[in-house]
């Protein structure tokens, strides 16, 4: 699944990076660069905080289960990037997994993490955020399709 979702980013930037505990488990992965977690702690915000260390420039972050994210939808959100972060509110809450965040932010991101505020939604009360509506959304995913995670077998069969 995380090929494949690599391959579906590969248009937008040459630089795919995936950010994990492990990088050398990801290293088969074509035109993408694996890099290790550079917090070590069990919690999604520590793989925002190293992605903030790589770049300079704001930057597309996506679940490696996320696999119907529809091109159009990128497109939109990166024409739309203004402030620290771009991200979708759907059925009122933020999609902080499908959000363009800019390494500005990377203090505010090591601040929850050391107060054991270490959450995205947090986070993202923390941060200057471009709000993307569900009606926005919806104009380009009809059925949001975007914003599915895929954790288990069954999850899988209703999309097939």
């Amino acid at each position: 699944m995380i090929e494949h979702v690599a391959d579906a980013l590969f248009g937008f930037s040459e630089n795919i990076y995936i950010v994990s505990k492990n990088p050398e488990k990801y290293s088969f992965i074509k035109n993408a660069i694996s890099i290790k977690d550079i917090i070590d702690i069990q919690n999604p915000l520590s793989g925002l905080y190293t992605a903030c260390t790589y770049t300079e420039k704001p930057f597309l972050i996506v679940g490696a289960d996320m696999p119907f994210i529809q091109k159009e939808l990128i497109e939109y959100m990166l024409k739309s990037h203004k402030k620290e972060a771009t991200v979708f509110k759907i059925k009122g809450f933020f999609e902080p997994l499908l959000a363009i965040y800019s390494p500005s932010a990377k203090d505010k991101i090591k601040y929850c993490i050391e107060n054991n505020k270490a959450s995205f939604q947090q986070l993202l009360n923390m941060l200057d955020l471009n709000i993307l509506t569900e009606e926005q959304a919806k104009k380009i995913d009809k059925e949001l399709k975007s914003f599915v995670n895929i954790n288990t077998k069954e999850d899988i069969s209703k999309f097939i």
